[in-house]
């Protein structure tokens, strides 16, 4: 602790840009602000001494934030290139400069509610599923009731990668039900009977009663820290204080060309 305190106190004497009055805000991805900063938020205020605002809506959002200059740092949940790609083109051009911090990779599952029967589940009949050409249960073994698949709201990491992997960028069904939040999608399919879900692994817990189903295919997903100043010193106090509370051995920043 004295040690993560003697660095915040050399960042913040080191430079004259940072004013420590003003908030830092930091935009993006609900997974990567439930994996890191939903109850480690205060405590990072207090120990750097700055004022950490988070807005967690999606990682498209927090790009965007970032590029257009109202946030300081972006929360992102998928390949850099993947969202480059949905956004301006006058954005994208100045997304080629920033820089990432990978903070750990996590899988995407798929579940259904515990009383479903079907277990397993092939990339195939996943992206028939979500395309709207697999509609009832018991095409895929189970019962004779309507599949429900839910996604996550436009604009989420996980749906867009899921679109490109799983769908191969092929439009979303008529049936596909949009949620409110990626975070809930495991509560939601609790809920719902006859409901498909994709989700990260980090948002199954014990008190979700949900059912995993296998799949023939693996998506792993990246947790990133996004910056067009890496050598600020509040984002030097960001990455300090994730190495010294979770234990992370956080690379030096990825700049890109």
């Amino acid at each position: 602790m004295v040690k993560f305190l003697l660095i915040i106190i050399m960042l913040l004497t080191s430079s004259h840009n940072l004013l420590a009055d003003h908030s830092v805000l930091v935009s993006g991805s609900t997974t990567v602000y439930e994996t890191f900063f939903k109850e480690t938020e205060e405590q990072l205020n207090s120990e750097s001494g700055l004022k950490f605002v988070f807005r967690n809506n999606n990682s498209l959002d927090g790009l965007t934030d970032l590029l257009t200059g109202r946030a300081h740092v972006a929360m992102i949940s998928a390949p850099l290139e993947l969202l480059l790609k949905k956004i301006s083109p006058e954005l994208a051009a100045k997304g080629k400069q920033v820089h990432e911090l990978l903070l750990r990779n996590v899988r995407l599952l798929v579940i259904v509610h515990p009383s479903n029967p079907v277990t397993r589940i092939t990339t195939k009949q996943l992206q028939q599923i979500y395309l709207g050409q697999v509609r009832n249960w018991k095409e895929l073994g189970g019962r004779d009731a309507s599949i429900l698949p839910l996604v996550p709201p436009k604009g989420a990491a996980t749906r867009e990668l899921f679109q490109k992997e799983i769908l191969s960028d092929q439009p979303w069904g008529e049936e596909v039900i949009n949620i409110r939040k990626t975070s809930i999608m495991a509560v939601a399919v609790a809920e719902i009977t006859d409901a498909v879900g994709i989700v990260s692994d980090i948002f199954i817990k014990t008190s979700h009663k949900v059912s995993l189903v296998e799949s023939d295919r693996s998506i792993i997903r990246p947790l990133t820290l996004v910056t067009t100043q890496p050598a600020d010193p509040a984002f030097q106090a960001l990455k300090t204080f994730l190495e010294h509370h979770f234990g992370l051995a956080l690379p030096r920043l990825q700049e890109r060309f």
